[in-house]
Formats: structure tokens, C-alpha cells, sequence
């Protein structure tokens, strides 16, 4: 049949051109829909990285201000850090350690209300760097400042110990401890931990 030849180059033509029309129009409104937003959650994640980043670098920096004891000026730097991640353990770690030294400016055991927001500070530094000797060295010691239950400040300070054994010397001599030298458990932490 003449006339079946041409009806069937009509029907591919048909259903090519409408393929291309609806694979067209899918694409135009659909597709580059979901590639703008995928742009756009790679730009956020840039963003999150950058942060994250900058926050390190702006919690190192404020160490090296501490450091320094240039309190105030580490201050402001840790807490831009904060701003930018509030989930930076190392911004938060270093924001109670310049609590602390921001305490104590007047003498030992310090400013109470100061060393509150260190431990708070610290704890939750803990919480994200869990099985880490130094933020449970320093919660300890913040703790004796402020003359917490010793049985919790020596099991933080015992932990501390058997994760990073020269925090034993270290405590030996902190004048943080002073409180605890003679006691009976802070004797037996250290001398117990010292044979090991």
C-alpha cells in the first residue's frame, strides 16, 4: 500500500517531534529546577566549609592571643569563631580556657559567675570531643576552683589522667589543685597512675 509508507513516516515524525517538545519542556522547567537547586546547596555547603574554617583558624588565633594574655583581644576573636560555628569544639574549648584566665585576674579561686560559664564551655566542648584528655583535665580543674563535688572533679580528672598520663605531673603542680594536695584520693589518682 502506497499510502501506509507515508502514514508511518508521519507517525515518526509525530512522535519524534513531540518527544523532543515534552523532553524539551521537561528539561526547561523541570530539570533545570532541580540543577539550580542543587547549585544552591553546593554554594551553601562552600559556605558551611568556609566557616567551618574560619572558625579553626579564628580559634587558633585566639590560643595564641590567650597565649599571649592578651584576654580581651581573645575574647573577641573566639567569639567571632562562636558566631560563625557555634558547634567548633576548639573555639569552644579555647572560650572557657580565656573564661577561666579572665577569672582569675583578681586571684584565686576568681570570679564564680566566670568560671560557671568556662565549665559550660567546656562541657560542651567534651561532648564533641569525646575520649580527648585536655577538656576533661580542664573541667576538673575548673571544678576545683569552684569547690564542686570533689569525687566528680577527681573521676574527671582521673579519666584525664589515664588518657594523657603526663596530666599526673601536670596535676602534681597545678596551683588549680591546691584545694585537693592533701587529700587521701587526689594522692592515691596520682601516685597510682604515676607507676603506670
Amino acid at each position: 500500500m502506497p499510502g501506509s509508507e507515508a502514514f508511518a513516516l508521519g507517525i515518526v515524525l509525530y512522535f519524534f517531534a513531540v518527544g523532543f517538545l515534552i523532553g524539551y519542556l521537561w528539561t526547561r522547567f523541570y530539570f533545570q529546577t532541580a540543577l539550580s537547586r542543587m547549585a544552591d546547596y553546593a554554594n551553601f555547603m562552600v559556605e558551611v566549609a568556609r566557616r567551618v574554617d574560619t572558625a579553626w583558624f579564628d580559634a587558633t588565633e585566639a590560643e595564641v592571643l590567650l597565649n599571649d594574655n592578651q584576654l580581651q583581644a581573645a575574647m573577641q576573636v573566639v567569639d567571632q569563631a562562636l558566631r560563625l560555628n557555634p558547634a567548633n569544639a576548639k573555639a569552644l574549648f579555647t572560650k572557657a580556657r580565656v573564661l577561666k584566665r579572665s577569672a582569675q585576674l583578681t586571684g584565686k579561686p576568681g570570679d564564680k559567675d566566670l568560671l560557671k560559664k568556662a565549665i559550660d564551655y567546656v562541657s560542651q566542648a567534651l561532648h564533641l570531643m569525646q575520649n580527648r584528655a585536655a577538656p576533661l583535665y580542664n573541667l576538673a580543674c575548673y571544678q576545683a576552683l569552684l569547690g564542686i563535688d570533689k569525687s566528680e572533679v577527681l573521676n574527671n580528672l582521673k579519666q584525664a589522667i589515664q588518657l594523657n598520663p603526663p596530666y599526673r605531673a601536670e596535676a602534681l603542680k597545678d596551683e588549680d589543685f591546691v584545694s585537693l594536695r592533701e587529700d587521701a584520693e587526689f594522692k592515691e589518682i596520682t601516685k597510682a597512675l604515676e607507676a603506670n
